[in-house]
């Protein structure tokens, strides 16, 4: 049976989009959320921006192809602006980032996982990176995790899985924080997406940062 193929850097998702999770998704605004091409800073390209701290759990937004919904059933979710002093993690200074608590020295599961992500109509391929916090913290290695639900199936399909270490923020260069992503391999393609990260018994991260989503219809 057809299954799923890790994906290892926005170059596998070249030709489809990137979404900004700042960028307000209100109707009214009418604003761009799809980008094509390389991920630039993403300051300069915002129209209307949320506020850090803002909650984003059960945001919905609306791309031409698909319309993604954050965490719509929860748990809580946060938009945070990397920087130094907001949320100092190794993705590029002014990203916007959903943040959501995490147990890092739990048994990765789905079922538990904080960041959860769903899709109007399924798509094909997805990727992000993903970085942490923790006190004290910076250094440590962790493992980010990522499953997909096809369209139509209860199950999930086996977990793809990249290494990173936690940094700080990247000022004027590439985010260091690992890429993950996943392409279906034939249709049904993927309704929902789950993320978490994992150290294990005895290093303990408190956050969990994804930015930005990559996908393909």
């Amino acid at each position: 049976m057809p299954g799923i193929t890790r994906l290892d850097g926005p170059a596998d998702l070249a030709g489809g989009w990137w979404l900004d999770w700042a960028e307000d998704p209100a109707p009214e605004h009418g604003t761009l959320l799809a980008r094509r091409g390389p991920v630039t800073d993403m300051r300069p390209l915002r129209r209307h921006v949320l506020p850090s701290n803002r909650r984003v759990d059960g945001t919905a937004y609306a791309l031409p192809d698909t319309t993604v919904t954050v965490n719509p059933a929860g748990p809580l979710v946060r938009l945070r602006l990397c920087s130094q002093g907001d949320f100092d993690c190794d993705l590029r200074e002014g990203d916007g980032l959903l943040v959501a608590a995490v147990d890092s020295e739990a048994l990765p599961a789905p079922d538990t996982a904080p960041i959860r992500l769903v899709f109007s109509t399924p798509v094909t391929a997805l990727g992000t990176r993903v970085a942490g916090a923790g006190q004290g913290a910076t250094g440590q290695p962790f493992r980010a995790v990522l499953w997909v639900r096809r369209d139509g199936r209860a199950r999930w399909e086996a977990p793809v899985s990249v290494r990173g270490v936690l940094g700080t923020v990247v000022i004027g260069g590439t985010a260091t924080a690992p890429f993950i992503g996943a392409r279906v391999d034939a249709e049904p393609g993927i309704a929902e997406a789950r993320l978490t990260l994992s150290t294990g018994p005895g290093r303990r991260f408190d956050s969990i940062a994804i930015c930005p989503l990559h996908g393909l219809p």
